[in-house]
């Protein structure tokens, strides 16, 4: 198996600016030389850690090659922010070349990842978690649900799960906005909330929602 490795920027600022650490290989072949020789210094990597995740831990940008379904592979060179597991699959929050915007990529679309050179640096108070978990959220999925919540922003909030949706004051009530493929779903989320609720849209849910009532009707006997 071949051997992997991650190199590390090592830096200084010395009396008179920068000072990087480069590294030159012994031996008599390359005894005399310069041009070509000197290098960053490279360590190893185990054979079980992602290349990936060898890059984050260094703070590395990375570049990769992802691969979107229905879609050309694309080159993109990322700046990771960290690593978010969710429902059961590992997504990365990073800042993306291409779009100049942070993005969530999912890990197992990346097809190859290799360090780079650039150091990351991750604004302060960024939370991957909270990221990943909104740009869930947004994902365009085929029905759009508005839902009127009978309580306070600050409980819906803390409530229901930022992956679901990010409840909103709109003309004085509490409105859920969430997007979803599976409207029994969403209907068994709701009828979890301890709270009253109105449904605005779409009227599937409606529907899915007097399911959802008869199967409890009929558990309790």
């Amino acid at each position: 198996m071949p051997k992997r490795s991650a190199g590390v920027l090592m830096y200084r600022r010395g009396g008179e600016g920068l000072e990087l650490l480069l590294v030159h290989p012994g031996g008599p072949f390359w005894s005399g030389k310069d041009l070509g020789a000197w290098s960053i210094p490279k360590g190893e990597h185990s054979a079980s850690e992602d290349p990936l995740a060898a890059a984050i831990r260094a703070k590395r940008s990375v570049a990769v090659r992802y691969a979107t379904p229905g879609r050309e592979e694309t080159e993109r060179t990322v700046a990771p922010y960290g690593l978010v597991f969710h429902g059961g699959r590992w997504y990365l929050a990073a800042h993306d070349d291409r779009s100049g915007e942070v993005r969530t990529f999912r890990v197992d679309r990346v097809r190859s990842a290799e360090a780079r050179r650039e150091r990351v640096v991750i604004p302060e108070g960024f939370d991957a978690a909270d990221h990943v978990a909104r740009s869930i959220a947004r994902i365009p999925w085929g029905y759009e649900i508005e839902v009127e919540l009978k309580t306070t922003l600050e409980e819906a909030t803390g409530r229901i799960p930022r992956t679901v949706g990010t409840p909103e004051m709109v003309d004085g009530m509490v409105l859920l906005r969430a997007r979803t493929d599976d409207l029994d779903a969403a209907a068994r989320m709701l009828a979890t909330l301890p709270w009253p609720f109105a449904v605005r849209r779409p009227d599937e849910l409606r529907a899915s929602l007097k399911g959802v009532a008869q199967m409890l009707v009929k558990a309790a006997g």
